[in-house]
């Protein structure tokens, strides 16, 4: 018989079917899959055009997003109780958009000058604003992108260490997310985000830019600066992204050891690590290198799922991690090119990544737990790239998962769980893969955890019972 969906134990990011027969299968996303309009209900963030403005508002946000490059790009926030609208406009050439396939995606190209492009995307928790360096600049010196803002009037504060600022005094923000907001007191999400401003090139390369605000004319812009040093040696095309959600984040995403003309020991050992793509639409589970010049480079992926809505006292006979992979390496192609699951993960915070967690990941660095046994490791070789791939969690795995908050997963690369080093050849070489996050538009490419549970108490949620037997 197939499985039903218990509507009424939907919440913001899992679901839960009825299998009739006597056990339930729980599905839990890294975001949000659902959001609250009279109940709970799935979120479709598919563009239409309204009077000269692509629009969405079925999801915790509603967006415009203009039918010219220069126009107002707006992000009204409607998570929980907040009810607050934040605007941008690029300065930028009045190119036109095109709506693209997937219907969530506006582009312009050489919105910003020959070869820099400008794409807007609705994705289920937040709204992207992405600009695309197509090829080399001929004369490298820091480029700066600059967009003028019509920002509430409300409290403004970094997340990381809560402290307030004043956007008059000009400030300039750096590997941090800019808060929007005034917070109540009562436990609700009271803010809007301004993920941390990142630039990423083609080769995996992440570093976070700077943010400055600044005043002209009597009104407040802000400018992102991608330093000279980044483009000089960046693979191109390079990305920067401006991104705009209701709350603080999935906490899905990589921390990225990278270090030139160095041994494998000195990057798989670092504490920290040196980079971050938080709020990113990719991570990885990567080794890399090149021979030419030694540098080596370890990812290391983190994906933090609420499996809160799996009852208290059921028992768990069942749990699969699903990965959308884009990409993969196989250079090596030997007994340690593989991805696997390792668990309970120690990162600061499920909501946001830190360059100190690049060692967090798993409870060990040198052979840490693996959520999975050996023969359901993901071979780098069979992984299927543009499709879901599954990792069968082990008892082990299964044991790691909470019933009452976060389940925390890992993934790394075969030759980093084993501490033995990736082959470096004449050139670029690597190992691993590169998945979708809980960035990525709609949902059909984000992690989820599967999980199939029976109970043999009687469990109340919204006054719906899951209809197992006494005991």
């Amino acid at each position: 018989m197939v499985s039903e969906e218990m509507n009424e134990k939907r919440i913001f990011s899992s679901k839960t079917f009825d299998n009739k027969d006597g056990t339930f299968k729980f599905q839990a996303h890294t975001g949000h899959i659902h959001y609250e309009d009279r109940g709970l209900k799935e979120i479709d963030t598919s563009l239409t055009l309204v009077n000269g403005n692509w629009e969405q508002a079925k999801a915790s946000y509603h967006s415009k997003i203009p039918e010219f490059a220069d126009g107002w790009i707006v992000f009204r926030d409607k998570y929980h109780s907040k009810d607050q609208t934040v605007s941008i406009k690029p300065v930028c050439s009045n190119v036109k958009g095109i709506l693209q396939s997937d219907q969530r995606t506006v582009y312009y190209a050489d919105a910003f000058g020959k070869d820099i492009d400008l794409k807007v995307g609705t994705g289920n928790n937040s709204l992207r604003k992405e600009i695309i360096i197509k090829t080399k600049p001929l004369v490298v010196q820091d480029l700066e992108f600059s967009f003028e803002t019509d920002f509430p009037v409300m409290d403004y504060k970094l997340a990381r260490t809560k402290q307030s600022i004043n956007l008059d005094t000009e400030p300039e923000i750096f590997g941090d997310q800019l808060l929007i907001g005034n917070e109540q007191g009562d436990g609700k999400e009271w803010f809007t985000y301004f993920r941390t401003a990142k630039a990423w090139d083609s080769d995996g390369g992440v570093i976070d830019i700077r943010i400055k605000f600044f005043k002209q004319g009597g009104k407040l812009f802000f400018k992102k600066i991608i330093p000279a040093s980044f483009l000089q040696t960046a693979v191109y095309p390079v990305f920067t992204d401006t991104v705009q959600s209701f709350f603080a984040g999935s906490g899905d995403g990589l921390v990225e050891g990278f270090l030139t003309s160095t041994t494998w020991d000195a990057v798989h050992d670092l504490t920290d690590g040196t980079g971050t793509n938080e709020g990113s639409t990719f991570m990885e589970a990567t080794s890399f290198g090149n021979g030419s010049n030694q540098n080596r480079g370890i990812v290391r992926a983190f994906i933090p799922i609420d499996t809160s809505g799996i009852p208290d006292g059921s028992t768990i006979s069942a749990a699969t991690l699903n990965i959308y992979a884009t990409a993969k390496g196989d250079d090596d192609n030997d007994a340690q090119s593989y991805i696997s699951t390792v668990i309970n993960t120690t990162q600061v915070s499920t909501s946001a990544l830190e360059v100190a967690d690049f060692d967090q990941c798993g409870d060990a660095v040198d052979d840490p737990t693996e959520g999975n046994d050996n023969g359901d490791r993901l071979d780098i070789t069979s992984i299927t790239t543009s499709a879901y791939n599954t990792i069968d969690l082990n008892a082990t795995g299964i044991a790691s998962i909470s019933k009452t908050g976060i389940t925390k997963i890992g993934l790394r690369e075969g030759h980093d769980i084993e501490d033995d080093p990736h082959t470096l050849g004449g050139g670029f070489t690597l190992d691993g893969v590169t998945m979708s996050t809980s960035e990525n538009t709609g949902t059909s490419q984000d992690p989820f955890l599967e999980v199939t549970f029976s109970t043999t108490v009687v469990v109340m949620q919204t006054n719906k019972y899951w209809g197992a037997s006494l005991v």
